[in-house]
């Protein structure tokens, strides 16, 4: 075979670009088919962007690692260890320095011991930088923010947590945070402790000049900051997250009155903040001025949810709302299903059938929606709704409920639809199914806990393999389902994310199961009754061939890992970035507690291309790269 390919006399560029297009475990494979292929395969431009995650108790080994000739021009590094014991030293610095990296994330990561000025100069050379519960001294802050305030290449900086402990941040003087943290394109701030002075003078000086275009905060205490300079500040940037802020009323005011006026704003996420407040012209001039906006959960008025949609047309700028958690069931249908379609993404909540139904009308004949969020919707009808069928003024509405081929044929015309918790009945169930197994738009579905089991089990296993990313948590499906549904998946299948948490798998044999996992990108199989031989299949599989999977999430808490030996365990962590599963003892508490509520409740009426090279830091040391 490989002497095939070799007779294919293409230019070095060409084999360049059709390698640069497969995943990096694959390339892994490509340099061990043949000399030539070794070559091209091993050529570092294909390995720029390969993101290499380090233990801090293999750093030793980190100079070889990043001395493969292959890894000369990468650009990622991860330095992760457990409760801040991974110590980084000068040495680690020093080789670090040398290489071309200009991303690097630490977690857990104790720099205590490092040369400031070595450390200050590597981290305002990066272009990226996270550091998450990583442990400095003071002198060290003091130097890496003087640098920074003065001449940085640094161009984003994300702190969860560093310093809180070891260091209080507030020990540096706010102007030298401030003077640093405006050099930044892109802050992301989570849980970090400012002394409460710092906010007015970093959001003073971000008034002045600033290079920001991203901000986010997390559990920040920001009342302090005066109305007018808290909406001039953020104003200036492009995006702007406040979700997880407590903001004033009068801050929120003032913020959504500037950007009425003019802004730069481009995405604004002002969820769980109370907006009842802001007048509705002013609120949907400035809503109709942002290109994404989230305003879940904001206590939104009927007139001003009617003001923010009646500004919502074809040419909009606006493209991206989250409305969800508003009472939206006093909004006229007509207006409601206008507005939804004529934008690229949505998230509603709690609607009528009638309002359900006049979207899914409009969607079926003309729509520029791709994605679609309406959890807890009902398609169903009922006697509460009789007349609006009766009376012929809604099309698509019936008295079964929603027209089933109407919502079909609206549904596989998006990219992404999350229908989650909602209710359809047989008819509407089958008709989805059977449309999507013929042709389909559609890349994700999302049907938590939803009643499937009406659908025919080979319809459905078509339709479902055809997309990417397919969550179904908790739906009602037939074992007969989920069996033909894996039999499909290990012959054939586009399905890359995949959740089929809290259903009932003891029954699939063991081989197929491993081999559909050992070929996805992220799974969730929560409290899915997995057997010990079902695990222990799948762990083999993966730990037995790493370099051949693609996979980088494996969630499988809730399931009894006991019985599985722990060496298998730590090898299936080197090979997976993201490994979930319960240990004995969590087994054993989560078991206890589902006892404790059956007992409790029982009645006689019931009837997310990465290497990654960690391990726990109880396991012995034995990497090797």
């Amino acid at each position: 075979m490989s002497s095939y390919f070799e007779e294919i006399l293409l230019p070095r560029e060409i084999w360049l670009m059709i390698f640069e297009k497969l995943p990096f475990r694959d390339l892994f494979n490509v340099v061990l088919v043949s000399k030539t292929w070794l070559d091209i395969g091993e050529d570092p431009l294909l390995w720029k962007n390969f993101k290499m995650v380090k233990s801090c108790r293999s750093l030793d080994s980190l100079e070889d690692a990043l001395g493969i000739s292959r890894l000369s021009s990468l650009s990622y590094l991860e330095l992760k260890a457990s409760a801040k014991e991974g110590i980084v030293l000068n040495d680690h610095i020093e080789v670090i320095s040398k290489t071309n990296i200009k991303s690097m994330r630490m977690l857990n990561c104790n720099l205590s011991y490092a040369n400031p000025e070595m450390i200050s100069a590597l981290f305002n050379n990066f272009k990226s930088l996270e550091l998450e519960d990583t442990v400095l001294t003071e002198s060290q802050a003091e130097m890496i923010f003087t640098t920074m305030a003065q001449q940085t290449m640094l161009k984003e900086l994300k702190l969860s947590t560093p310093l809180s402990e070891e260091l209080s941040i507030s020990l540096l003087a706010p102007e030298l945070l401030g003077a640093a943290f405006n050099k930044l394109e892109v802050l992301h701030l989570r849980w970090v402790i400012f002394d409460q002075g710092f906010w007015e003078t970093f959001f003073q000086m971000m008034c002045a000049d600033t290079n920001l275009r991203e901000l986010l905060f997390e559990y920040q205490g920001l009342h302090n900051v005066p109305p007018k300079v808290f909406s001039a500040a953020l104003n200036k940037l492009e995006i702007v997250d406040l979700s997880q802020i407590d903001v004033d009323h009068s801050q929120c005011r003032a913020l959504i009155e500037a950007i009425a006026r003019d802004t730069k704003i481009e995405h604004l996420d002002i969820s769980s903040n109370n907006l009842a407040i802001i007048d509705p012209d002013i609120l949907a001039e400035a809503v109709n001025k942002l290109r994404k906006v989230d305003i879940s959960n904001t206590n939104l008025t009927s007139c001003q949810i009617e003001r923010i949609l009646k500004g919502i047309t074809f040419d909009s700028k606006l493209k991206d709302l989250d409305i969800d958690q508003n009472r939206l069931i006093k909004i006229s249908p007509d207006l409601l299903a206008s507005a939804a379609n004529n934008l690229e993404r949505v998230v509603l909540s709690k609607l009528t059938t009638v309002q359900t139904a006049r979207i899914f009308d409009v969607m079926s004949k003309f729509s520029t929606l791709k994605h679609l969020s309406i959890q807890d919707v009902s398609f169903l009808g009922n006697s509460d709704n009789a007349m609006d069928w009766e009376d012929g003024q809604n099309p698509g509405l019936n008295q079964y409920g929603v027209d089933e081929n109407m919502i079909a044929k609206a549904i596989n015309k998006l990219t992404s639809v999350d229908l989650s918790f909602g209710s359809f009945n047989n008819n509407q169930a089958q008709a989805i199914f059977e449309a999507m197994a013929d042709k389909t738009c559609l890349k994700e579905l999302f049907l938590q806990q939803c009643d499937l089991i009406s659908v025919n089990p080979s319809i459905l296993c078509k339709a479902i393999t055809k997309l990417q990313k397919v969550f179904l948590h908790s739906a009602n499906m037939s074992k007969s389902q989920i069996f033909s549904l894996f039999l499909k998946m290990n012959e054939k299948s586009n399905i890359k994310d995949f959740d089929l948490s809290n259903s009932d798998l003891s029954l699939i044999e063991p081989a197929t199961i491993a081999n559909v996992v050992y070929n996805l990108e992220k799974v969730f199989l929560t409290d899915a009754i997995l057997t010990t031989d079902q695990l222990t299949a799948i762990f083999t599989r993966i730990a037995e061939n790493p370099s051949y999977s693609n996979l980088l999430l494996l969630d499988v808490t809730r399931n009894d890992v006991s019985q599985i030996d722990e060496k298998l365990l730590e090898n299936v962590k080197k090979a997976v970035h993201n490994f979930n599963y319960d240990s004995h003892n969590e087994m054993n508490m989560v078991q206890t507690i589902d006892d404790e509520d059956s007992e409790e409740n029982y009645s006689e009426e019931d009837g997310d291309n990465v290497y990654n090279d960690t391990e726990d830091e109880s396991s012995e040391d034995n990497d090797s790269d």
